[in-house]
């Protein structure tokens, strides 16, 4: 199973993932963790305050994330 936790920003949605965690532990898996590991990392010009591009840029990457983690259940 794969829940997708999605919304506008500042709505509860870590705090939502991190009482799922706690109580199911459930795996989690942050874009916002995703996202400042990239800008970090150098291999991007794209700023925290880039949010349209990086969620293009990151969406096929986390897509073909969920599809491995369906795959291997």
């Amino acid at each position: 199973m794969v829940l997708l936790i999605t919304g506008a920003s500042h709505t509860g949605k870590t705090l939502l993932a991190q009482r799922l965690l706690q109580t199911y532990r459930y795996p989690c898996l942050s874009m916002d963790l995703l996202k400042m590991g990239l800008i970090r990392s150098g291999n991007t010009r794209l700023t925290p305050e880039d949010d349209q591009e990086l969620e293009s840029y990151l969406w096929p990457i986390v897509r073909e994330i969920i599809k491995t983690a369906i795959e291997n259940r």
